[in-house]
C-alpha cells in the first residue's frame, strides 16, 4: 500500500512539474517542498522553546520531538548557568500521538508566517518559538508567550501539552510542580473539569484534594497564575486556576488524589515587586462539571 501511495505521488510530481516549469523557481521550490512534506512527514522534526527576560532560575526551556521521541531541557539564563544547572529530561510519545501532532501540523500556513509576531517578551510576558525542520531545511518563528496562531491552534495546543507533561515530571524528580504564570484569559485555561475537596497552604506548597473522572489513562495537571500580576489590595491578591488535561480518557470512574503545586515562584515575583515579603491572599479557581468556576481564597505567608 505504501508503495501505491508513493507511486501516485510520483505521477502526480511528473504531471505538476512541466506546469510550475514556467513559474518563478521560488514557487517552484514552495512547491516542491509541500509535495514533499506531504509523501514523508516521518522526516519532519519539531523544535519548540520559551523565555523570560525578567526572570531567576530556570528562565529557559527547549525541547525537540523527532518521531516518537522527546528530549526536553530547562535552563537559566547564561550569566547564572554554573549556580543554576540545567535539568534534562527525556521520553516518548505513542505512534498515535506523533501523527495525531504531524497531521495537525499545517505547512503551509507555517511557511506563510512572518519570522516574528507580535512582541515576544515584551512586558515581560516571555517568547516562545517554534522551529520546524524538514528534508534539510528549518523555519523558526518568534512570538507572544502563549499566544495563538489561526490554522495551527489544535498544533499549538499539543505540542505545549507535551511540554507540560515534561515540565512536569523533571520537576517531580525533586519537588512539586511550580506554579506557571500566564498572560492567558481564564476561559483558555480551563481544559477538563474536576472538583476541589479540600485546599491548603504548607509552606510553600498548595496542598488540594481532588477529584475528577477516568481512569484508563493518565492526567495532567497544571496550577496557573493568571494573569502574573497582583491586584493591588490589602494584602494583595493574586489569581490562581488549577487546570487537569483529561488525555481524552474515556472512563469515568472517579479518581480521588491529592496534588502539590510549589508556590515558591509567586514568593520571589513579590519579592522582585515590593522588596520584601508579606501576606498574599491567593483565589484558587477551577472548572466544575457544571461548566461553572468555582474558587476559594488561601493565606499565604512567604519568607
Amino acid at each position: 500500500m505504501k508503495h501505491k501511495s508513493q507511486f501516485r505521488w510520483a505521477i502526480l510530481l511528473a504531471v505538476l512539474l512541466p506546469l510550475l516549469g514556467a513559474c518563478r523557481q521560488p514557487v517552484l521550490n514552495d512547491a516542491l517542498t509541500t509535495l514533499n512534506f506531504a509523501i514523508s512527514k516521518e522526516n519532519i522534526t519539531f523544535r519548540v522553546g520559551t523565555s523570560f527576560g525578567e526572570c531567576l532560575g530556570y528562565c529557559r526551556t527547549n525541547m525537540e520531538v523527532n518521531g516518537t521521541e522527546l528530549d526536553y531541557i530547562e535552563f537559566a539564563w547564561d550569566y547564572a548557568r554554573q549556580q543554576v544547572p540545567d535539568r534534562l529530561f527525556s521520553d516518548t510519545l505513542s505512534v498515535e500521538e506523533w501523527s495525531a501532532l504531524v497531521d495537525a501540523f499545517d505547512w503551509q500556513t507555517f511557511a506563510a508566517l512572518d519570522s516574528v509576531i507580535g512582541c515576544p517578551d515584551c512586558a515581560d510576558g516571555g517568547a516562545e518559538w517554534i522551529e520546524v525542520g524538514y528534508f534539510g531545511k528549518t523555519k523558526k518563528i518568534t512570538i507572544e508567550y502563549g499566544a495563538d496562531l489561526k490554522g495551527l491552534s489544535l498544533f499549538l495546543d499539543q505540542i505545549r501539552h507535551f511540554r507540560r507533561r515534561l515540565r512536569d515530571r523533571i520537576q517531580n524528580g525533586s519537588k512539586f510542580p511550580q506554579v506557571v504564570f500566564s498572560e492567558q484569559p481564564a476561559d483558555a485555561l480551563q481544559q477538563s473539569p474536576l472538583s476541589v475537596q479540600a485546599a491548603a497552604i504548607d509552606g510553600d506548597v498548595l496542598v488540594a484534594q481532588i477529584a475528577h473522572s477516568g481512569g484508563c489513562r493518565e492526567h495532567f495537571y497544571t496550577l496557573y497564575m493568571a494573569p502574573p500580576a497582583f491586584m493591588e489590595s490589602y494584602p494583595v491578591q493574586a489569581n490562581l486556576y488549577l487546570t487537569q488535561y483529561d488525555n481524552d480518557d474515556p472512563c469515568d470512574a472517579i479518581i480521588q488524589q491529592t496534588r502539590k503545586f510549589e508556590l515558591r515562584p509567586i514568593a520571589e515575583s513579590y519579592y522582585q515587586s515590593y522588596g520584601g515579603f508579606d501576606h498574599i491572599k491567593l483565589n484558587l479557581h477551577w472548572l466544575e462539571n457544571n461548566g461553572e468556576l468555582q474558587s476559594l481564597q488561601l493565606d499565604y505567608h512567604p519568607q
